[in-house]
Parts: C-alpha cells; structure tokens; sequence
C-alpha cells in the first residue's frame, strides 16, 4: 500500500511539473505575441505620423498631436480606421494652417 501511495504521490509531482512547464510556456508565448503586437502599433503610428505630416504640411510634433487623437478615436475598428481618422483630421488641419499661413503674410 505504501508503493502505491508512493507512485501515486510522483505522478502527482510529475503532473505538477508538467503543468507549471506548460504555463510557463504559454505565458511565454502570450509575451511574445504582446511585444509584437506593441511593435507592430508602434510601427504603424511612427509612419502615420510622418506620412501625415508630409501629406498635410505640418511638423511631426503637430502630426503627433493629430495621430493621438485619430487613435482614440478609431483604434477599436483597426488601423484603417486610425488612418481614416487622421486624413480627416489632417484635412481640417490643414485649412486651418492654411488660413493661418494667409493671415500671417
């Protein structure tokens, strides 16, 4: 009776481990996928800023500004939605520099 408790006492231990292997390797796998996915956004909103900038002539500092907003507002339908968001708001930035550009000459 005592080698059968004792059996089932390592099995036991070696499920444990097992498991605690398993984990480790799962949350590994769920870092990684998060470092990519935050690598992936950063990538994508660097670009959006530089290409709003050029695209609607402003500075990065004011694209910055722009492409934060444009985040809030459409990061929950995908990155289309971000970059539509900052063509509009560029848009209407840039008539508003625009105006400001007349002003001052």
């Amino acid at each position: 009776m005592e080698e059968l408790q004792a059996r089932k006492q390592a099995w036991q231990e070696q499920v444990k481990r097992q498991n605690e292997l398993f984990a480790e390797e799962e949350r590994q796998i769920r870092e990684e996928e998060r470092r990519k996915k935050q690598s992936e956004k950063e990538n994508f909103l660097e670009d959006l800023k530089k290409e709003i900038a050029h695209d609607y002539d402003m500075s990065l500092e004011q694209s910055e500004i722009l492409v934060a907003q444009a985040w809030e507002h459409g990061h929950s339908c995908g990155y289309n939605e971000v970059r539509s968001y900052a063509q509009d708001f560029g848009e209407w930035v840039e008539k508003i520099l625009d105006i400001q550009r007349e002003i001052d000459y």
